[in-house]
């Protein structure tokens, strides 16, 4: 269950154009604890780094948010010029 339940809270995270709250995960997915929500997000964390992914979960006013790295904001900051 593990693996599926970092797939959700993985797809929630994404799915989400703001941060959630482990308050808000809980809701959705029915018997979580606090600890396993945060055990899956350090797992997702430890996962983007194998793989030297350009994305990490932060933890963004209370709740939990998908972003890119500080070193690729350049290239998010030219997208969105003009």
């Amino acid at each position: 269950m593990e693996k599926k339940l970092k797939q959700i809270i993985e797809s929630l995270l994404f799915a989400s154009d703001h941060p959630l709250t482990v308050q808000k995960i809980k809701s959705i997915i029915e018997g979580i604890t606090t600890r396993e929500i945060k055990e899956c997000i350090s797992g997702l964390n430890q996962d983007y780094k194998k793989i030297n992914s350009s994305l990490i979960i932060l933890e963004v006013a209370g709740g939990y948010q998908i972003v890119t790295r500080e070193e690729y904001a350049s290239f998010i900051k030219n997208l969105y010029k003009g």
